[in-house]
């Protein structure tokens, strides 16, 4: 029930308790006022106006008592007259205090709306910070995983110099028959720096028949690089290396032609063509995704996420093999 029927109600109320009281208080007083006419008309007619002393009496209590009755009568009359008052003055003061609720009311309902536009406006504005900061941040990740791979996946060139021999089947230069090549033979005089091309640790150096000196580097994730046919070894077995460290230096030692350094990438055991791994590098950074198949890059990639910057090298199940190059 709300304010407007409440006061309804009570004004229904006010009729039924107060109003019909006093009608039927007027209806009394009449009657009274008759019977009070009609008594002393009876008195007076009887006995040609020459009253008992009985009838005297008679006619006396009947004024008194019609008197007291109208006497009460227009007390209960005023008293009902000053309930009426009150209850108009208490209608007075609820129907103030309803308009002071409906104009209270009507504030806080524009209040609300304002409250709610607020929100709205600060839930659009969270939902867009939210996005820009989720691609900020998205951004820093591809970023920082990018920067990551890079640093230890083999990238870029060993040494400077021109490409003589390409990875797989090739004519040998010695043997005068077709064989594969493992890797890639990079022209360069001798004693020209040799840098590893990943963050590493150095697993073998050493004379390698054919290859002559080598130098072969374990990388993140199973990857290893070889190098060979060097004239100087600069660092020792299980030495970590920089991506971008001297290494060694080039030279022309084992079965060789001439002054060159040889380079292999392996992955797990398996022969890639060095030469998706020298030209890869951040401005074509997923070119090497599709070029190198053999490599299960969603599942490093993912495996890398779950990685902190210090991450365990991990050795290849198989080493390089004997050949002659």
């Amino acid at each position: 029930m709300d304010v407007r029927d409440f006061l309804a109600k009570l004004q229904e109320q006010r009729e039924r308790l107060i109003w019909r009281p006093v009608r039927r208080a007027k209806v009394r007083r009449s009657l009274v006022a008759k019977t009070v006419v009609l008594s002393f008309s009876s008195a007076l007619s009887s006995s040609s106006f020459s009253l008992s002393p009985i009838g005297k009496s008679v006619a006396v209590a009947a004024a008194s008592m019609a008197a007291g009755v109208f006497l009460l009568s227009l007390t209960s009359v005023g008293s009902m007259q000053n309930q009426i008052i009150q209850m108009n003055n208490k209608m007075s003061l609820l129907e103030h205090s309803y308009f002071a609720l409906m104009d209270e009311n009507q504030k806080l309902r524009a209040r609300l709306k304002e409250i709610e536009e607020d929100r709205a406006r600060m839930e659009k504005r969270l939902q867009q910070f939210s996005s820009v900061q989720l691609r900020d941040r998205r951004i820093a990740m591809e970023n920082s995983l990018k920067t990551f791979f890079l640093q230890k996946i083999p990238s870029g060139r060993p040494i400077h110099g021109a490409i003589v021999s390409d990875f797989g089947m090739r004519y040998h230069p010695i043997f005068k028959r077709r064989i594969f090549h493992e890797g890639v033979d990079i022209s360069a005089p001798v004693g020209t720096a040799v840098v590893s091309t990943a963050d590493g640790v150095v697993r073998k150096v050493g004379w390698e028949s054919g290859y002559g000196n080598i130098v072969v580097i374990d990388h993140m994730h199973g990857f290893q690089t070889l190098y060979a046919h060097l004239s100087r070894i600069k660092v020792k077995a299980g030495e970590r290396v920089k991506k971008g460290q001297t290494v060694a230096l080039s030279g022309n030692t084992g079965i060789s032609t001439g002054p060159h350094l040889h380079y292999e990438v392996r992955y797990r055991g398996s022969i890639l063509d060095p030469v998706n791994f020298i030209t890869w590098s951040s401005g074509n950074y997923e070119s090497i995704f599709q070029k190198e198949g053999r490599v299960s890059w969603g599942y490093l990639i993912e495996k890398t996420k779950q990685y902190q910057p210090k991450v365990a090298l991990r050795s290849s199940p198989s080493g390089f093999r004997s050949r002659v190059n």
